[in-house]
C-alpha cells in the first residue's frame, strides 16, 4: 500500500507540473475570444443571390457587413460575411478568415460559423479550428503593438458551399477617453452583391459621417429610443481596379467614416493632458543644461533636436494606453528608447524650457496634406513631430529622424503636408510649409571620354570612359548618407552598377564609389567610374554609335504609360536636380546649339545641348512643382512627359570622320536620285544591246551569253569585269569603318584582294571539276570565263550601291549620320536593296551563262556548285587559319 501511495501521489505532482507548463504556454489572448448570439441592436439583412456579381479568386462575396455601435459604453464593432466558393480557387481563402485584436482593451464574440450545402445549413462554430497569431508586421522597424490574430480555419468546405460568418469586437483603447470613431471600406478589389454599413450613435450627440470613394450609397436614417441609426447600402457594390502610380495617401476605394468628435479643437484637447510637463529628474536636468548653452534659439532647436535624435534609440511600444500616451522625459532620457510620441514629448519639454516656444503636432505619414479629408479623431493620425517658433517663425522638425546635420536651411523639411499642433487655441489642421530648395537637391555631372582601338592589342577594343560624380543635399543627402552606412562602398558599388547595365550593355566599374561626406553643410558626394563597350544597349555592331542619356532626370519622371486615369498620378523625387553630360571628341563637333523648355503645372524640364572647341555639352534640369497629377490634367501632362522622355537621350557619333562625313549633303535626296538614274541608264543601254556584243546579252539573255562563252571564252576580257568587281567588294567591306573613324587591324588591301580574287577563282575551278564528276564533258575554258563575265550584275549594282548609299555608307559600320530621317533611311534602303540586287542577279546570270558554256542543264550547274562548296569552305578555313583573310 505504501509504494502504491507513493506512486499515486507522484503522478498527482507530475501532473500537476504539466497543466503548470500547458497554462504557461496558453496565450492570455485565447480568453479574450468567446461564443454568443447576435447582439439585438444588429439588423440581419437578406442578400441577394449575387448572379450577376463575377466571382474573383474562386470566391462570389454576396454581403459584405460591417455595423459599429458608439451608443454603447463599450463600442460594439459587427461584421458578417457571406462568401460562395465558386470553383476549386476558392478553397484556398474560402474557409479561412482573421479577426485582429487588441487583447488589453478587446473582446472577440464569434456568433455564428454555418456552411449552406444543398440547400441545408451546417454549423461549424464549434467545431472551427482558431489559432492566436502575434504577427507583429512591424517588429523589424522597431515597433511593437501587441495586437493579435485570430485565425479561423472551417473544416469540410466545398465548392459550391456558401460560408456565412459573423463576430464581433468590442471594447476600445482607454486613452481615448469619451473619443470614438470608426472608418470602413466603401469599396474593394473585388465586388459584392450589398454591402452594409450601419453605426449607432447617441440621438443627443449624432455621430458625424462621410463617405467618399467612386461607389455610391443609398443612405437611411432613423432615431429609437435615443438612438440615432445611419444605414449606408451598395447594391451591388462594384469591384474598383487599381491604378499604379498613385500618390500613397490617396484612397481611390474610398470610406464610410464616423466619429463623436465635433471639430479637431476637441482632438487638441483631448490630446494636451496627455504631453503636459511630465516628470523631470537628474537625467533631464543634466540634458537640459546643455540645451541651454546654445546661443540663441536656432542653435537650442538643434541641441535639444540631437539629443533626441542621437541619444534616443527608435523603438514604439504601442500597447493599450502607450499607443497615444508618451513617456515622461525623465523616463524617455532613463531608458534611452522611445517612438514618436515620446521623443517629440522630450523635445518640447527641453524647449520651452530653454525658453523656446514649442508644440507637438500630430501629422500621417501616409494621407500626409490629405489628412483633411479624414473626420477628426485621435486615430486620423499616426504620426507625432514637433514644431518650434525660432525667430519668430515656426520651424517643424521630425525627432524620430537619424541625427540631422548642417544649417537649417541644409536640412530636410519636415514634409507632411498639413497637422494638427497640440497647443493653445489651436482648433484646425495647419499647413506645414515646406521652403523651396535653395540650390538642386541632385546635381549630377557625368564625363564621357572615347579611347579608340588600339592596333598593338586586339583585345583593347574601341571603348567610352565614364566618370559619374553626383552632389547631394537636404534629404537626398540623408537618404545617400544611410545607403553607404548600411553597406560597404563595394555593395553600393554593386548596386550602382546594376543600374547603370540598364543602359550600357557590358559596362564595368574601375573602382569602387567614392563618398565624401561634408556633414557641416548636410552634403555628400559619391563619385563612380565605369568602362563601357561603345555601344547602346541593344546595339549589335561594332559601338560606334553612343547614346548619352540624363539617366538621373529619368529616374524622377512618372510613369505615364496608361492612356487614361481614373485616379491621380504621383510624382515623386526631389523638388530639383539636374545633370549635366560632357563628352570630348578630338576635331570639335559639328552640331547647332538647341534649348527646350516643357513647363506646365506640375513641373519644369529644360535641356540646353551645345559645345565649344573639343566638348559637347547636354545639360538637363528638372524641378517638381507639384506633388501629383490630377486625372482631368493627365492627358495634357503625359504629352509633355513623352516629349521630356524624348529630350533625356542625344545621339551621336563617336568618330571625327564619322561626324564630318554625316553632316556633308544630307540635307537632300541627291546621292539616291543620282544612283537611279545611273542604274536605269545603265540598264536601258544594257537591254537595248541584248541581241548584240556580249554585255548586254549576260545581263538579260545570259543562255545566249553562254553559247556565245563556249564558242569564244575571252578568257582575258572577262578578267577586266571580275577584278573590277573584286575592288568594288573589298570597297564595301573596309569604306564605311574608315569613314566612321574606326581604327582597324584588317590585313592590307593589297593582301586581302589576291586573296580574295584566288578564292573566287578556286570556286571556279572546283565548279569545273564537279561538273566533270558529273560526267559533263566541257574544257575549262567556257566554265571559268562564264565565273569571270558573270560578274557584271555586282559591278553594276555594288557601284550603283555605293553611290546610293553616299554619306551615309557609316551607316554600315554601325556609327550613325545625322540628319533627317527621311534622308537616312532613303539612303539605307535604296543602298541595301540595289546590292541585294546585284547578288540575286549575278546568281541568276552565273547559272543560266554557265549551264549554256558546258552545254548541259540548270539542275547539273546547281548540283555541281553544291558538291563544290565543301572545297570552297575547306580553303576558305585554310586561309583563315594562315591569316591570310579574315572570317
Amino acid at each position: 500500500m505504501t509504494h502504491a501511495l507513493h506512486r499515486l501521489l507522484l503522478l498527482l505532482l507530475l501532473g500537476l507540473a504539466a497543466a503548470s507548463c500547458l497554462a504557461e504556454t496558453v496565450d492570455p489572448a485565447r480568453s479574450r475570444i468567446g461564443y454568443g448570439p447576435v447582439p439585438s441592436w444588429v439588423e440581419q439583412p437578406e442578400w441577394p443571390d449575387g448572379a450577376e456579381v463575377p466571382a474573383a479568386s474562386g470566391l462570389r462575396y454576396l454581403l459584405v457587413d460591417d455595423q459599429w455601435n458608439a451608443a454603447l459604453p463599450s463600442p460594439v464593432s459587427y461584421r458578417r460575411l457571406v462568401v460562395e466558393i465558386a470553383d476549386r480557387a476558392g478553397l484556398e481563402d474560402g474557409g479561412r478568415f482573421s479577426v485582429g485584436f487588441q487583447p488589453d482593451f478587446h473582446t472577440v464574440t464569434l456568433h455564428a460559423i454555418r456552411l449552406r450545402r444543398d440547400g441545408r445549413w451546417l454549423d461549424r462554430t464549434q467545431a472551427t479550428r482558431i489559432d492566436i497569431l502575434r504577427t507583429e508586421d512591424d517588429a523589424d522597424v522597431g515597433i511593437l503593438d501587441g495586437w493579435r490574430t485570430a485565425s479561423l480555419l472551417i473544416p469540410d468546405v466545398r465548392v459550391g458551399d456558401v460560408v456565412d460568418l459573423a463576430y464581433s469586437v468590442s471594447g476600445t483603447n482607454p486613452v481615448f477617453g469619451e473619443l470614438r470613431s470608426a472608418a470602413f471600406s466603401a469599396a474593394y478589389s473585388q465586388g459584392a452583391a450589398m454591402r452594409l454599413v450601419r453605426a449607432l450613435g447617441p440621438a443627443a450627440t449624432p455621430l458625424q459621417w462621410r463617405v467618399t470613394g467612386p461607389i455610391e450609397y443609398a443612405m437611411t436614417a432613423s432615431v429609437s429610443g435615443g438612438v440615432e441609426a445611419r444605414r449606408f447600402v451598395a447594391r451591388p457594390m462594384p469591384a474598383v481596379e487599381s491604378e499604379d502610380g498613385a500618390p500613397e495617401g490617396f484612397d481611390g476605394y474610398g470610406a464610410i467614416a464616423f466619429s463623436n468628435a465635433r471639430d479637431w479643437g476637441e482632438v487638441v484637447r483631448w490630446a494636451r493632458p496627455l504631453f503636459d510637463d511630465g516628470e523631470r529628474g537628474p537625467r533631464y536636468a543634466e540634458e537640459l543644461a546643455a540645451v541651454r548653452a546654445g546661443e540663441g534659439e536656432d542653435a537650442i532647436l538643434h541641441r535639444a533636436l540631437e539629443i533626441a535624435q542621437r541619444d534616443v534609440r527608435y523603438v514604439s511600444l504601442s500597447i493599450g494606453r502607450s499607443s497615444h500616451a508618451p513617456a515622461s522625459p525623465e523616463a524617455t532620457l532613463e531608458r534611452r528608447f522611445g517612438d514618436c510620441k515620446d521623443k517629440s514629448r522630450l523635445l518640447v519639454s527641453l524647449l520651452r524650457d530653454a525658453g523656446v516656444a514649442a508644440e507637438p503636432v500630430f501629422v500621417d505619414t501616409v494621407k500626409r496634406g490629405r489628412i483633411g479629408e479624414r473626420l477628426p479623431g485621435p486615430s486620423a493620425f499616426d504620426h507625432v513631430i514637433v514644431r518650434a517658433r525660432v525667430d519668430g517663425e515656426w520651424h517643424y522638425v521630425d525627432p524620430t529622424r537619424n541625427v540631422e546635420v548642417g544649417g537649417s536651411a541644409d536640412r530636410a523639411p519636415a514634409a507632411f503636408g498639413s497637422g494638427l499642433p497640440v497647443g493653445d487655441g489651436v482648433a484646425d489642421l495647419v499647413p506645414i510649409p515646406e521652403a523651396a530648395p535653395g540650390q538642386d537637391e541632385v546635381q549630377v555631372e557625368q564625363v564621357v571620354e572615347r579611347a579608340p582601338a588600339k592596333a598593338v592589342d586586339p583585345d583593347d577594343a574601341p571603348h567610352l570612359d565614364i566618370e559619374v560624380a553626383s552632389t547631394y543635399r537636404r534629404d537626398e543627402a540623408n537618404r545617400v548618407r544611410a545607403r553607404f552606412a548600411a553597406g560597404s562602398a563595394d555593395d553600393v558599388g554593386r548596386d550602382y552598377l546594376d543600374y547603370m547595365r540598364g543602359m550600357y550593355r557590358d559596362i564595368r566599374s574601375t573602382e569602387a564609389p567614392g563618398f565624401i561626406d561634408e556633414a557641416a553643410r548636410n552634403l555628400v558626394r559619391v563619385t563612380e567610374r565605369y568602362r563601357a563597350p561603345m555601344q547602346p544597349e541593344g546595339g549589335g555592331g561594332t559601338g560606334h554609335e553612343f547614346n548619352l542619356r540624363l539617366f538621373q532626370i529619368a529616374d524622377w519622371l512618372p510613369d505615364s504609360s496608361l492612356p487614361e486615369r481614373r485616379w491621380p498620378l504621383a510624382i515623386e523625387g526631389p523638388r530639383g536636380g539636374s545633370q549635366e553630360i560632357r563628352m570630348t571628341l578630338k576635331g570639335g563637333w559639328d552640331i547647332e546649339p538647341e534649348r527646350e523648355v516643357i513647363e506646365n503645372a506640375a513641373f519644369r524640364f529644360e535641356r540646353e545641348v551645345d559645345a565649344e572647341g573639343d566638348t559637347l555639352r547636354v545639360r538637363g534640369r528638372w524641378q517638381r512643382l507639384a506633388d501629383e497629377i490630377a486625372p482631368e490634367d493627365y492627358a495634357a501632362v503625359r504629352t509633355d512627359l513623352e516629349r521630356v522622355d524624348a529630350l533625356l537621350d542625344y545621339s551621336i557619333v563617336t568618330g571625327a570622320e564619322a561626324m564630318a562625313a554625316a553632316t556633308v549633303f544630307w540635307r537632300d535626296l541627291v546621292w539616291v536620285v543620282f544612283a537611279l538614274v545611273l542604274a536605269g541608264g545603265s540598264l536601258a543601254a544594257l537591254f537595248a544591246t541584248r541581241a548584240m556584243g556580249l554585255l548586254g546579252p549576260l545581263m538579260f539573255a545570259p543562255s545566249a551569253a553562254g553559247t556565245a562563252l563556249r564558242e569564244r571564252p575571252r578568257l582575258a576580257l572577262g578578267l577586266l569585269p571580275f577584278l573590277a568587281s573584286g575592288v568594288l567588294l573589298l570597297l564595301f567591306e573596309r569604306l564605311p569603318a574608315h569613314l566612321a573613324g574606326i581604327e582597324s587591324e584588317a590585313l592590307p588591301w593589297w593582301t586581302a584582294l589576291p586573296v580574295d580574287l584566288g578564292l573566287w577563282l578556286a570556286g571556279a575551278v572546283a565548279s569545273w571539276i564537279a561538273l566533270r564528276v558529273l560526267r559533263v564533258q566541257v574544257p575549262w575554258q567556257p566554265v571559268i570565263a562564264a565565273a569571270f563575265w558573270s560578274s557584271l550584275p555586282l559591278l553594276l549594282f555594288f557601284g550603283v550601291g555605293l553611290v546610293a548609299f553616299g554619306p551615309a555608307l557609316p551607316l554600315l559600320a554601325d556609327a550613325v549620320v545625322d540628319g533627317p530621317a527621311v534622308v537616312r533611311v532613303s539612303m539605307q534602303v535604296f543602298g541595301i536593296a540595289f546590292v541585294l540586287t546585284g547578288l540575286v542577279w549575278y546568281l541568276v546570270v552565273l547559272i543560266a551563262s554557265t549551264a549554256r558554256a558546258a552545254g548541259c542543264g540548270v539542275g547539273q550547274v546547281i548540283g555541281a556548285f553544291v558538291l563544290s562548296s565543301p572545297v570552297l569552305l575547306l580553303l576558305t578555313a585554310a586561309a583563315v587559319a594562315a591569316g591570310w583573310t579574315e572570317a
